[in-house]
């Protein structure tokens, strides 16, 4: 098959070579019933995305900011009879109420984690600890996802800000963004100070990837291409004086920054979704100022940056995950480890900024490499096929422009869903994975 324009291909560097990797074909999405914008909202993110129909499913859910316990067991009840739940490794809820589960928990762990049944008192609660924590700012060891994350398709007020949110989310494929880290602290000690470490550290680590400013203030304003934004204050003024880029995240750490819909005296995370970010996060209750309860500087920032997606990403920087809804395009991957071109017969793979990092320790300043291939994989399916192997000269330098290769690609995957509304075949776009067996990444 031939394109009409060559197509860069996503490549997603996988943590073993038969883990379940989240792409389209394994994100699931979840509708409200009782909402006729829901449905639709599902379904335009399932053709712009080519996620197969028959990952949409039904739960019949209130229209209310919070459902009960038993409400959303049943729900998920539901869900985990699908006949497709064990082929997904994420998902999108394509609604926007109910974003809170009892009053206590967010809607996404709540799809994540089961139901929690914590004994709550007062405010300030431990609360679940999460098993895929990256827990480093190296990334060794990280093990494919255990649980399946969930992220909420809200781009601000209304539904048309999530069909502007999906268009964000697709640019961001790929893109490779050189943009701006805005890591803001402020004089509000109880919100910024938990994360001021964290900040510092991430500074330090990964200011020579991307560039990172640290900056103490309160009115925080005209700012262009920000791509992180994270800080510590209630109320957050001149939003919309910020150009977020696509794929931004952006979070602050207050009280009620998930209370996403109703009267709140602080700046829920809706509001900075309006303003262009592509994710952000909030808790549903007062948490207290945990470091644990929000998503962490470094360690987000990290996953982003090896390649993982927009959900992975923020799902991997919570430690504690019962009281924080995520919010934003979940598949957005800006940062391939590979820059891979195909044609519609051939891939061609080119070295980019992030490829010497996959073949070396953090901290090795050698950039040679270590192991002398690249297995390729097709990772579409969510299940990896093996494509081939790159075979690279003994003690070569990766540099970003260097090409690595060149493989044969003929495209065949399609998939077919159905709905109410019938049947659908996807042809799903090729992803690709790769795996170099002593990698640290």
């Amino acid at each position: 098959m031939a394109l009409a324009d060559d197509l860069q291909l996503s490549v997603i560097p996988l943590k073993t070579e038969t883990q379940h990797v989240l792409v389209p074909a394994t994100l699931g999405i979840l509708v409200n019933k009782n909402d006729p914008k829901s449905l639709k909202l599902a379904q335009h993110y399932a053709s712009m995305r080519r996620i197969p129909a028959s990952n949409i499913v039904s739960l019949d859910l209130p229209l209310t900011n919070d459902v009960s316990k038993y409400v959303m067991s049943r729900a998920l009840t539901v869900l985990q009879q699908n006949p497709n739940y064990s082929n997904f490794v994420g998902f999108a809820l394509a609604f926007q109420k109910p974003f809170r589960v009892a009053g206590n928990q967010s809607i996404t762990s709540a799809v994540s984690d089961g139901v929690s049944n914590i004994i709550w008192k007062g405010s300030c609660n431990p609360t679940l600890k999460n098993p895929d924590f990256s827990g480093s700012v190296l990334g060794k060891y990280i093990s494919p996802l255990t649980r399946k994350p969930a992220m909420m398709l809200i781009g601000g007020a209304t539904y048309d800000d999530s069909y502007k949110l999906l268009e964000r989310g697709l640019a961001a494929d790929n893109s490779d963004p050189t943009g701006q880290v805005y890591l803001i602290k402020t004089t509000d000690a109880a919100r910024s100070s938990p994360r001021e470490f964290y900040m510092e550290l991430a500074k330090r680590l990964f200011e020579r990837k991307i560039s990172i400013t640290i900056e103490k203030n309160n009115n925080f304003a005209n700012k262009n291409d920000v791509f992180v934004f994270q800080t510590g204050l209630a109320k957050l003024p001149s939003l919309n004086t910020l150009n977020f880029m696509p794929g931004a995240y952006a979070d602050h750490l207050t009280s009620t920054g998930g209370f996403l819909f109703g009267a709140n005296a602080q700046t829920p995370a809706t509001e900075l979704m309006q303003a262009g970010a592509t994710a952000s996060f909030g808790t549903v209750r007062e948490p207290c100022n945990f470091t644990q309860k929000f998503p962490n500087p470094a360690f987000t920032l990290n996953r982003y940056l090896r390649g993982d997606s927009l959900l992975e990403a923020y799902w991997r920087g919570l430690q504690w995950t019962t009281e924080g809804v995520l919010v934003g395009e979940p598949l957005a991957r800006p940062f391939p480890i590979v820059k891979a071109v195909w044609d519609g017969n051939t891939v061609t793979f080119t070295a980019n900024r992030r490829t010497a990092q996959y073949f070396r320790s953090e901290y090795n300043p050698v950039f040679k490499v270590t192991t002398q291939n690249l297995r390729v994989y097709q990772v579409q399916s969510g299940h990896p096929v093996a494509l081939g192997i790159l075979f690279l000269p003994a003690g070569a330098r990766i540099v970003a422009g260097r090409v690595l290769g060149t493989m044969k690609l003929v495209q065949t995957n399609a998939v077919t869903g159905g709905t109410s509304d019938g049947a659908v075949t996807t042809t799903l776009n090729p992803v690709l994975g790769v795996f170099a067996g002593d990698s640290n990444y």
